[in-house]
């Protein structure tokens, strides 16, 4: 049944990301056109032009991401807190199975929009000079690197991958508790909705400023890590972050499907 629900949520979305995505991307080579009449024109008019495509282009990148967001808000408002809500919780799928199918769904649309946002920018700036450059100070990189080096950057760069996909879920989790503890009131849902998010990351943000302090009262020198090279304590950071959003998106899924399966008040 979660098969079913992706694909569902998949086609749903779709609809409204994949075209704003190809407008985008059509904007940008508009963009890069532009520049480059820009570059060889003082014509004031063909520079106008130019100037609103380019504006039109950031406008396009901040347009893209605010969907993708207010799609992952929408969605889950809409399919679980509202009327439809009671259809979805008659489905047979458990609480967890709705909630995992718009977290994958969320974070998948978060980081196509983040490649499409750097293609984007590669066609607005594209060059030929600039990819031929590009090219050759890789080559050159990657006969520097030795085999250790080699696996220390692709490990770190998954480790990358995963902090990156948890905080993408972290975000929607966030969200998804905030909506339901707000849901889960017979009146003022939307208001309290905002109170518990923005509730919620005052803490967040005052527990990890609270740990810096604390660490940083107690003179806490990471004499251990000292010792260690660069590259491992890259890798002990970095899963260190991990275990924190781990922690994080566990701690905010559980306060969702509590609310989902004790309290939810869809009246």
């Amino acid at each position: 049944m979660l098969g079913k629900l992706l694909k569902h949520e998949f086609r749903a979305t779709a609809r409204v990301m994949l075209p704003l995505y190809l407008v985008l991307l059509a904007i940008s080579l508009c963009g890069n056109f532009a520049t480059r009449v820009m570059e060889h024109s003082s014509s004031q008019l063909l520079n106008l032009v130019g100037s609103l495509t380019i504006f039109a282009f950031f406008i396009g990148l901040i347009a893209v991401s605010l969907m993708s967001l207010y799609l992952m808000i929408s969605r889950f408002h809409k399919n679980l807190l509202t009327d439809e809500g009671y259809l979805m919780f008659t489905l047979p799928v458990s609480v967890h199975g709705l909630i995992v199918s718009k977290i994958i769904v969320s974070t998948v649309w978060f980081i196509v929009t983040g490649v499409v946002d750097l293609l984007a920018f590669l066609f607005l700036f594209f060059r030929v000079g600039y990819v031929q450059t590009f090219f050759q100070g890789l080559g050159r990189l990657l006969k520097e690197m030795t085999s250790y080096y080699a696996v220390n950057l692709t490990t770190l760069g998954l480790e990358l991958l995963v902090l990156g996909i948890l905080s993408c879920a972290s975000l929607c989790l966030v969200v998804y508790a905030s909506a339901a503890l707000g849901h889960s009131f017979a009146n003022h849902k939307i208001l309290l909705s905002f109170a518990f998010f923005f509730g919620f990351t005052w803490v967040s943000q005052f527990i990890s400023l609270g740990g810096v302090l604390v660490l940083d009262g107690m003179d806490f020198n990471f004499y251990m890590l000292e010792h260690l090279t660069p590259v491992a304590q890259a890798h002990i950071l970095m899963l260190g972050l991990i275990v924190a959003e781990l922690i994080y998106c566990a701690i905010f899924y559980i306060i969702t499907a509590v609310t989902l399966q004790k309290r939810i008040n869809l009246e």
